[in-house]
C-alpha cells in the first residue's frame, strides 16, 4: 500500500509539472480493495475498466471467451465496477465492453449505460476504436466498435440513456 501510495504521488509531481491543472487518477484498471485505498489517499478522481467476458488469455491465440449472458450474472461486471465508487469523489470508467464472440453484446447499452445513468456516473467510455474516420478492412475483433453493426447501436442507445438523460439518477 505504501509503494502504491508513493507511485501514485510521483505520477501526480511529473503530471503537475507538465502543466495539467485538471483532476488525476491512479489505477483505473483494477477494482482490488488496495487499490482503492490508494485511491481514496491520493486520487481526485476514480476511474475504473470493465469488461464483461474478457478472453481467458488476453488477446493472444487460443483465448476463449466465455458465452453466458451478463442479465443472467446479474450484471456482476457492472457491480464490480460499482463497488469501487469512493463517496465525495467523482466516477468514471474509461474502458467498457462486452468481448466479441459473446452473444450477448446486445446487452451492453441496457446493462452499462442504464445503471451507470442511475449511479451518477461521471462519464462512461466504450473501449475501442468507437469511432473511425478510415475503415480499410471491415473485420469485427474483440473489443472494436466501429465496425460492429450491433456495438454502434448499443452506444446509441447508450447516448439516449447516459448522456442524453433518458436514464435519470436515483434519488
Amino acid at each position: 500500500m505504501e509503494k502504491s501510495i508513493e507511485n501514485a504521488k510521483a505520477c501526480e509531481i511529473i503530471i503537475r509539472k507538465a502543466g495539467y491543472p485538471g483532476l488525476v487518477t491512479q489505477y483505473s484498471y483494477a477494482k482490488s480493495l488496495g487499490n482503492s485505498a490508494a485511491r481514496w489517499a491520493e486520487c481526485q478522481l476514480v476511474d475504473v475498466h470493465s469488461y464483461y467476458q474478457h478472453p481467458s488469455g488476453g488477446m493472444k491465440p487460443g483465448s476463449r471467451v466465455r458465452q453466458s449472458s451478463s442479465i443472467e450474472n446479474f450484471a456482476s461486471y457492472w457491480r464490480g465496477t460499482n463497488s469501487t465508487k469512493l463517496v465525495g469523489r467523482p466516477f468514471s470508467v474509461g474502458e467498457f465492453n462486452h468481448s466479441f464472440w459473446n452473444p450477448y453484446r446486445y446487452e451492453i447499452g441496457m446493462i452499462f449505460a442504464g445503471y451507470s445513468a442511475l449511479e451518477s456516473y461521471g462519464a462512461i467510455c466504450i473501449h475501442s476504436d468507437a469511432v473511425k474516420t478510415n475503415i480499410s478492412e471491415i473485420s469485427v475483433a474483440c473489443f472494436t466498435c466501429a465496425e460492429s453493426p450491433l456495438i454502434r447501436a448499443s452506444q446509441f442507445i447508450s447516448a439516449c440513456m447516459f448522456q442524453r438523460g433518458d436514464v435519470k439518477s436515483s434519488p
